[in-house]
């Protein structure tokens, strides 16, 4: 499978070419396989109380039937990893990048312990991201959720709605090969770049092992994305992402942006970003430019 890297990242790249990787008709439906992506589990009977501590979503929201999309930040409010939170087969799980589940992990072990909580991370489950404009059902009755953070389960996969035709599906190794079948007869096939162009069209910008802990959640725009809640009490920097909330003034904004350059890999001519305060995130876009998710003054 050929990969495109992106800050040290391979995205798999599913499709004939990178232009038709990256080429999508939005009133079209596609599966995105998204093998980048792993999984924490998160047992205890403090499970809950343990997260509500470490996370900014509110997990007093998460059942069965919801999730939340939060981000785990140090104590000076800087985020570490930004990640999906569901509950399903009787316990929390995580979702984000494996590249960043090791040092997650380490990172919330000491009061996990203290909590007796236990964190594995999980190799059992495929997962795909789905953009579905247009509905289809998959095995064992499954059906796409209608609506945002909502899921629909069963024993042996978990579909969550992100936004407006978009999804995210968890399968059981066991069970993938006729939930992966359902959904190729209903979608074309693209790889993960194709899933990290179509979210940084959408502003959803990713954290790599290069960037974690140097983003505050408001230069990421996770106040407008609903990653932060404010109303949840007490979290893992919460006091300083509050001061700047309500006593500062936000000076930056997330802008995309399409720059052209003829090289395949950053660093960009840096004559033609002099203009923006920081390249957050990018993807390619074709051959000769690269789509930017970038921090610029207001």
């Amino acid at each position: 499978m050929e990969k495109n890297t992106i800050n040290g990242r391979n995205y798999s790249i599913k499709a004939n070419s990178l232009s038709d990787e990256l080429t999508l008709s939005l009133s079209e439906n596609y599966l995105f396989d998204l093998s980048h992506v792993g999984i924490i589990n998160v047992e205890g009977l403090m499970a809950a109380d343990f997260l509500q501590g470490q996370l900014s979503c509110d997990i007093r929201a998460i059942n069965e039937h919801t999730m939340r999309q939060g981000a785990q930040c140090n104590l000076k409010g800087r985020v570490l990893a930004l990640l999906d939170t569901i509950y399903w087969d009787r316990h929390y799980q995580l979702l984000l990048p494996k590249d960043l589940i090791d040092s997650t992990l380490l990172s919330l072990s000491k009061m996990a312990l203290v909590s007796r909580i236990t964190l594995t991370s999980s190799h059992d489950d495929v997962i795909y991201a789905i953009h579905a404009p247009r509905p289809f059902a998959l095995p064992h009755s499954l059906t796409l959720p209608t609506t945002r953070h909502c899921a629909t389960n069963n024993e042996v996969a978990y579909c969550y709605a992100l936004g407006t035709d978009d999804y995210i599906l968890i399968v059981k190794s066991e069970a993938a090969a006729d939930y992966i079948l359902a959904a190729q007869n209903n979608c074309q096939s693209r790889g993960a770049l194709g899933w990290h162009h179509l979210q940084l069209s959408s502003l959803n910008m990713q954290i790599y092992p290069q960037t974690r802990g140097l983003y505050l959640p408001q230069r990421l725009g996770l106040e407008e994305s609903g990653h932060i809640n404010f109303e949840k009490g007490c979290y893992k920097g919460q006091e300083i992402i509050a001061r700047m909330h309500y006593r500062g003034t936000i000076k930056h904004a997330l802008q995309s942006i399409i720059l052209p350059t003829e090289t395949t890999e950053p660093p960009f001519d840096t004559a033609l970003i002099t203009h923006l305060d920081e390249i957050i995130d990018y993807c390619p876009h074709n051959n000769l430019e690269h789509l930017i998710v970038a921090s610029v003054h207001l």
